[in-house]
């Protein structure tokens, strides 16, 4: 019998975990989007100093984060909080999600979704934006959550830009609710 997925606060103690599913990320889900030498050079010791920072709320915009978890193994986690760049309407931004290749496309990314709204809703949040590069599949999963399309740019990564969509989601209770925008 296999045991069920939660979905928690994350905690310091995650970390490690937490670096570990957003380099595999990383690796299936950007090859073929970034340079490639951007992806070799991500590594989890490094992830794990930004990621454990950030746990501690040692930055500037200390994230609201949950993982995902089954038999005591992180799957997935997400993170999010105020806005990172103003955008007019927009308070709250997902600053991450990050789900191990063989958890995609079944229902957990949306279940993270849903919990990381409806907590940024509790704080008193109303809106919330995430930012994605164009070439990213997962523009399909935003948009199935009801994102809208409110702006296009560029992101710099190892001073290469890369094209960006901006996508908004006006009233985080129902984002919360249901899972849609």
């Amino acid at each position: 019998m296999s045991e069920a997925t939660t979905i928690r606060p994350a905690e310091p103690a995650d970390t490690h975990a937490i670096a570990t599913v957003q380099v595999a990320t990383w690796r299936t889900t950007y090859a073929g989007i970034v340079a490639q030498e951007s992806i070799d050079r991500l590594t989890v010791a490094d992830r794990e100093v930004a990621i454990g920072r950030a746990l501690r709320r040692e930055i500037e915009f200390p994230p609201e984060a949950f993982v995902a978890t089954r038999s005591g193994h992180v799957l997935g986690y997400i993170s999010g909080g105020a806005s990172r760049v103003p955008v007019q309407g927009f308070d709250a931004e997902l600053y991450a999600i990050y789900l191990l290749e063989a958890e995609q496309r079944v229902g957990l990314g949306r279940a993270l979704v849903r919990r990381l709204a409806a907590r940024l809703d509790e704080l008193g949040y109303r809106a919330m934006m995430v930012r994605v590069l164009t070439a990213n599949p997962a523009c399909r999963f935003y948009e199935r959550l009801g994102g809208e399309l409110i702006a296009e740019g560029f992101h710099t990564l190892d001073q290469i830009p890369y094209p960006e969509r901006v996508y908004g989601y006006r009233e985080l209770s129902r984002l919360a609710d249901s899972g849609g925008g």
